[in-house]
C-alpha cells in the first residue's frame, strides 16, 4: 500500500497561531471563501516525495535520520504573506521566508540522500521556504504582500520531520511519521 509522504520543518504552535492571526487580519472582507490551514497542520515543505510503498517510506525514514545528523538547526525569517503560487493563478496564501543557506543546504542534502529511494523527488520544483496558510477554490485577487511585524523575528527549527499527507474532500490531513533532531554544526 502506498502513502503520500513529504519532508518538512514545523513551526512552534505559538508561531503558527501568530502567522494565522496576521493572515486573517490582512485579508480584505468579501474576497471569497478562504479555508485557513489549521495551526497544527502548518509546515514548511523541504521535499515532497509523493506516493511511495510502505517499505520505501521506512528506508526514507532511516536516510532522513542520517541527513539530520549532519545538518544544523535552520534559522528562517518570516518576510510576508502573499497570494500564491508564483507564476500561476493565485488560489493560496503563503507565509514566505527570506532565503536561508541552511534551508537550501538541508533541502539539497535531503534530495541527494533520497534520490536512490525515490527517483527524481519533486524534480525541477523551485525551493521556496514557505507555509501554505490558506487555500481557495476561487482565484484570489492579487493582494499586496501582508507585511510581518518585526517583533516576529527569526524562527529556529530544531527538527526535521517525515509526514504523511492524506487527501480528503475537506482538504489534506498531515500526520507526523517521524522526527529527527538536527544535530550538525
Amino acid at each position: 500500500m502506498k502513502k503520500r509522504i513529504f519532508v518538512c520543518l514545523t513551526p512552534p504552535s505559538v508561531i503558527s497561531r501568530k502567522i494565522l492571526d496576521i493572515a486573517r487580519a490582512g485579508i480584505p472582507r468579501g474576497i471569497g471563501r478562504i479555508r485557513f490551514t489549521p495551526a497544527d497542520q502548518l509546515h514548511i515543505t523541504v521535499l515532497f516525495l509523493g506516493a511511495v510503498e510502505r517499505g520505501i517510506s521506512e528506508a526514507v525514514s532511516r536516510q532522513l535520520g542520517q541527513v539530520a545528523e549532519t545538518n544544523a538547526p535552520v534559522k528562517l525569517k518570516l518576510r510576508d504573506i502573499i497570494t500564491a503560487p508564483p507564476g500561476r493563478p493565485p488560489t493560496m496564501l503563503w507565509a514566505v521566508f527570506n532565503d536561508s543557506d541552511g534551508f537550501i543546504k538541508l533541502a539539497q542534502q535531503a534530495r541527494k540522500a533520497l534520490q536512490p529511494l525515490v527517483p527524481a523527488p519533486a524534480a525541477g520544483r523551485p525551493q521556496y521556504a514557505h507555509i501554505t496558510v490558506a487555500r481557495s477554490r476561487q482565484l484570489l485577487p492579487e493582494l499586496l504582500p501582508i507585511r510581518i511585524p518585526e517583533v516576529i523575528g527569526d524562527f529556529r527549527f530544531d527538527d526535521l520531520w517525515l509526514y504523511e499527507s492524506e487527501l480528503s474532500p475537506r482538504g489534506a490531513v498531515y500526520t507526523p511519521l517521524a522526527g529527527y533532531p538536527l544535530k550538525g554544526k
